[in-house]
């Protein structure tokens, strides 16, 4: 009963967690009608996702996100997103509460040994450093899984948001084919069987392909997150967590079918229902959609 208690304790954390992010402070930050319209959004989004994971996860019952489908509040493609989001946010806690002892001896070892080799003459540790490198020059200051876990989230969702503040472009044909070589490589670290081969031959080539359709921002964001390092700190504790194992190929999964998602909504055709993705930049505070040729021009 104690477990039950304290698993409900720590998902309504999350879940109050989540229903303020992103962060009122950027807010402040927003000084055009579509920025602010931009986190109200992100905003909605994830007080449906808090109030699923209580629905869902402590009251037992079913999804507010259906409710909001049912109202044409959301499209059925993004509720269904929405709905994977509330189990990819708990298993993530999971997988981090199982492993966090193991993330915290990874950071250790890997901030040594990049304290002593000559990266450009290991390709392989180079490679690593560009995911690491920021999160590496950083102490591991957290004093609990959660609080590992909750700093991993504020960062993703405010940097989600904070794209907007500045000037930055989204090509729907580069999103939809990122997506696809993010899901190829949830794939190959599925059947990699947890061993620790960070950069074997297929997840390399598959990570110099995504580079090609992020901006450096896009992977300047990453390295500084604690995510990717979480995630690798896991696959250590598979070795011995059988429980562990199961989770984070549940995690997998998930992770896969979001962006299998994703790349759906890139090249959906528009309806009554559908609004048709476009590319745009933010400028000035605004979208500026694509036209011919890919030209970013103010209306």
């Amino acid at each position: 009963m104690k477990t039950v208690q304290k698993n409900n304790e720590v998902l309504e954390q999350i879940a109050q967690l989540l229903e303020n992010l992103p962060s009122e402070s950027l807010l402040e930050k927003a000084w055009t009608e579509e920025q602010r319209e931009y986190w109200q959004k992100s905003r909605y989004n994830n007080r449906l996702i808090a109030q699923s994971l209580r629905s869902k996860f402590i009251a037992r019952k079913g999804y507010p996100i259906d409710e909001a489908v049912d109202k044409k509040e959301l499209h059925q493609l993004e509720g269904e997103v929405l709905r994977l989001s509330v189990k990819w946010y708990k298993l993530l806690w999971e997988i981090i509460e199982l492993g966090e002892p193991d993330i915290k001896t990874l950071h250790s070892r890997l901030k040594s040994v990049f304290g002593l080799v000559d990266l450009p003459s290991i390709p392989d540790l180079k490679e690593v450093h560009k995911i690491l490198g920021k999160v590496l020059k950083k102490a591991y200051r957290f004093k609990s899984a959660y609080e590992l876990f909750a700093k991993i989230i504020i960062d993703k969702e405010n940097q989600d948001f904070s794209w907007c503040l500045q000037y930055n472009e989204l090509s729907i044909t580069k999103g939809e084919k990122a997506l696809k070589r993010i899901n190829n490589l949830i794939k190959i670290e599925m059947q990699d069987e947890f061993d620790l081969h960070l950069t074997p031959t297929e997840i390399k080539r598959e990570y110099q392909y995504l580079r090609s359709y992020l901006s450096p921002d896009d992977f300047s964001a990453g390295s500084a997150s604690w995510f990717p390092i979480a995630i690798m700190g896991c696959k250590l504790t598979t070795f011995s967590s059988p429980l562990m194992k199961e989770r984070l190929t549940e995690f997998y999964n998930i992770s896969a079918r979001v962006s299998q998602l994703g790349a759906t909504g890139c090249r959906k055709r528009g309806s009554k229902t559908w609004l048709k993705r476009r590319s745009y930049a933010w400028i000035d505070g605004k979208r500026v959609y694509a036209s011919t040729g890919g030209v970013y021009r103010r209306a």
